[in-house]
């Protein structure tokens, strides 16, 4: 089953990328990375589901996954870039209708499952595949007659930092909705164009927040930095000159009002260049204002 991923993870980490692996004639040395953080523990955790539907997953009312392909699914993908530090946790799962049908049947929901895992040494054990499994989630009740069905269920993490995210951020569902579309418009055109001249060091610089946060929360290893780093540099020269113009998008709220995106018709970000007819390259971003009077950047 393909999916719509609209996270906001190590690409390395969660999905193969949309584009060639080689790097003929890319940039093959980045930067220098900060040094890592040496904690004592690495708990990874991980989001499995098992659905023969389409389903939206949230983490913290984040968007982990928009998944609207038809058949089965199987699919885990890490979630610490969406813990900000420990304590209760949420999950939150969209069931939809198959294509052709209008409501979600209860074999549909029977058939749904929802699993947390723990990696107990982080990327080490993702890699090996040793986990385990904390958590297993399933819709207690059926509704019918019902266009989805959805279902919110909390659990616990530790983890060893605690960062400030969006956790102070502005809740920007208080504020002038046509002023808050405009100015986020305003901030996707800006990322846009520097995509579309492949300034790559300008455009690793507007994710540079959210870059030292995830890392940080996949603890990270010089050696993944630099090789997500060089992926995503390689994504923005192959992007050069290929970018859509932002159209038919709408606003959407995230993380309790406090992040904002465009989003287009077929639920995925609008900063998308077409790659020579072969593939697309979506970049997925979400903003926040970090203070009353700030202007809107990256976070995730």
């Amino acid at each position: 089953m393909n999916t719509l991923i609209l996270k906001t993870a190590l690409i390395l980490i969660t999905l193969p990328l949309n584009c060639n692996s080689g790097t003929n004639g890319k940039i093959k040395t980045i930067t220098k990375t900060k040094q890592t953080i040496a904690y004592e523990t690495k708990p990874l955790y991980s989001l499995k589901i098992t659905s023969g539907n389409p389903y939206e997953s949230y983490i913290n009312d984040v968007v982990l996954e928009k998944d609207y392909e038809e058949g089965s699914t199987d699919h885990e993908l890490p979630i610490n870039d969406l813990i900000l530090s420990s304590g209760t946790q949420e999950i939150k799962i969209k069931l939809l209708p198959n294509r052709g049908k209008n409501e979600v049947n209860k074999l549909d929901v029977e058939y749904f499952e929802a699993k947390i895992y723990l990696y107990e040494n982080g990327l080490t054990s993702y890699s090996e595949q040793k986990k385990t499994l904390l958590h297993t989630f399933k819709f207690k009740n059926f509704v019918p007659n019902q266009p989805s069905m959805i279902a919110v269920w909390k659990f616990e993490a530790k983890v060893p930092y605690q960062h400030m995210g969006w956790s102070e951020s502005v809740d920007l569902s208080k504020e002038n909705k046509d002023d808050l579309l405009n100015e986020t418009l305003q901030k996707y055109q800006e990322i846009r164009s520097i995509i579309n001249e492949g300034n790559y060091s300008k455009y690793l610089k507007e994710l540079s927040k959210k870059n030292i946060e995830k890392f940080d929360s996949f603890f990270a290893d010089k050696d993944v930095k630099n090789d997500d780093l060089e992926r995503l540099t390689n994504r923005i020269i192959d992007s050069k000159n290929n970018m859509r113009p932002l159209t038919n998008y709408h606003l959407c709220l995230y993380g309790k009002g406090k992040l904002v995106s465009l989003e287009n018709m077929n639920h995925e970000s609008p900063l998308i260049a077409d790659i020579k007819d072969e593939y697309e390259e979506v970049f997925n971003i979400f903003l926040h204002r970090p203070k009353p009077g700030a202007p809107l950047e990256v976070i995730r």
